[in-house]
């Protein structure tokens, strides 16, 4: 911006200026623009020492006109999981989260759409190997609601998990296997006793649906489970065999005057290669039968015993897969011609 009374700035425009005034104009011109000049030197001299002075300074807050920026609401934004090396020293189970926080680019209007991803499980997947999935939700017994947390593993179509009661803290060892694309699990206290057992119709991409069980206290009418997180979790299933007896037992059925099913299996004698075991089961009252296999040794192959008998009359195998809290025996190719009672067996879940 020129100065009132200063000359112009282009070279041809100031020439012309200059030949079309007469020396007497000019001369009063040229007073009048000196003073000008001295003033605007002057002035220029008070506009630096402001500039000078204002740069020491903090720059006075300025208005802003016009629409705020926005920030969108934090979404959930599903993306693939991200696997993290476990932490030396850490817990086994709580190693390394895989689901985690990835901050996502502003969108082209300059809204953030960002921030934390979901957890994520495929197809009928209840944990990827050598990890665990954890989820909250709430069982109804009758028409009493109780919130719950459960984390559940899977190895070779058996299942290993807990179920915390969130108002009372009690927890419950989970026990189960694989039903198709679904699942089922018995939930043991310290005793062995089960107190409920869920079975989980379908499991898609991390929903449970047509979800069912008991409970012996009252009707299960209810469930529903939402999927938190996915852990690594090494040591969920614990290939250590070591000596000591595993147990189970349920309620009566309804209506039963006394004793649900039951069972007890003993370890001894463990070797690197061998060991010997001995199982006592019984049905529910009042029939009571008996299943039992006496003491007798056994070839182990890491964690798995396997019992077999065939002669005239009987055609009994089953294995035992063994692990640190939990014992699965299950038969082999149907073959349960074992000579026990009635509809006795030793198949089920041990918890020791």
């Amino acid at each position: 911006m020129l100065l009132s009374g200063a000359v112009p700035n282009d070279v041809e425009t100031t020439r012309t200026y200059r030949e079309t005034m007469t020396m007497p104009i000019l001369t009063k011109r040229m007073r009048s623009t000196v003073a000008t000049v001295a003033l605007a030197v002057v002035c220029a001299s008070c506009g630096w020492q402001s500039l000078t002075e204002s740069a020491a300074r903090q720059p006075e807050p300025v208005e802003k006109l016009g629409t705020e920026h926005f920030v969108a609401p934090t979404t959930v934004v599903p993306a693939a999981p991200i696997a993290q090396a476990p932490t030396p020293g850490a817990s086994t189970a709580e190693t390394a989260l895989l689901t985690t926080t990835v901050p996502q680019p502003a969108v082209a209007d300059g809204h953030s759409p960002t921030s934390t991803q979901a957890p994520r499980l495929t197809g009928n997947m209840i944990a990827h190997e050598s990890m665990r999935s954890e989820w909250s939700g709430q069982i109804r017994f009758g028409d009493q609601d109780q919130p719950v947390t459960m984390w559940l593993g899977e190895h070779q179509q058996l299942i290993r998990g807990e179920l915390t009661y969130t108002a009372t803290g009690e927890t419950r060892v989970l026990g189960g296997r694989r039903l198709g694309n679904g699942f089922f699990v018995h939930a043991f206290d310290s005793s062995g006793h089960v107190s409920t057992t869920l079975s989980v119709g379908s499991l898609v991409n991390g929903r449970m649906t047509n979800i069912s069980g008991s409970h012996e206290l009252a009707p299960l009418s209810q469930a529903n489970f939402e999927l938190i997180a996915v852990f690594n979790a090494p040591a969920v299933f614990d290939q250590t065999v070591t000596a000591g007896t595993f147990r189970y037992s349920f309620a009566p059925f309804t209506n039963a005057p006394c004793c649900g099913p039951s069972g007890a299996l003993t370890i001894t004698n463990v070797t690197a290669d061998s060991l010997t075991v001995a199982i006592d089961a019984v049905t529910s009252a009042p029939a009571s039968n008996i299943a039992t296999i006496p003491p007798v040794t056994l070839a182990l192959d890491g964690n798995i015993a396997r019992f077999e008998e065939r002669n005239d009359w009987l055609d009994c195998a089953f294995d035992l897969v063994i692990y640190h809290d939990l014992v699965f025996v299950d038969s082999v190719d149907g073959r349960v011609a074992c000579g026990f009672g009635q509809n006795a067996s030793v198949q089920g879940i041990y918890i020791g």
